[in-house]
């Protein structure tokens, strides 16, 4: 595995082992199809469809309302847990 070094200003070498590419690859799938999941659950189960009878407006501000939390993932991971981990992250990969 790689080791990626930074000297601060201190004077201080901070070693990091870089996670390979496989791993990190298999983390951005898992948190690309929870997010898909999510997304599919608004449209499925919110009945946000455009094609239906509602206002394509009032559709789209729904959904939009509604993806806040797939935007903010991240964000709502970094805060919510007492570790800083994503799902995928937290699956060890």
């Amino acid at each position: 595995m790689s080791v990626l070094s930074i000297n601060t200003s201190f004077n201080i070498q901070l070693d990091f082992e870089c996670a390979p590419f496989g791993k990190r690859l298999l983390a951005f799938i898992i948190d690309q199809l929870f997010l898909a999941v999510y997304y599919y659950l608004i449209i499925r189960f919110t009945g946000l469809n455009i094609m239906h009878d509602i206002d394509e407006d009032t559709s789209l501000f729904w959904y939009y309302i509604l993806s806040i939390p797939a935007l903010l993932y991240h964000l709502i991971f970094e805060i919510t847990l007492k570790v800083p981990l994503s799902v995928e992250k937290s699956l060890n990969c």
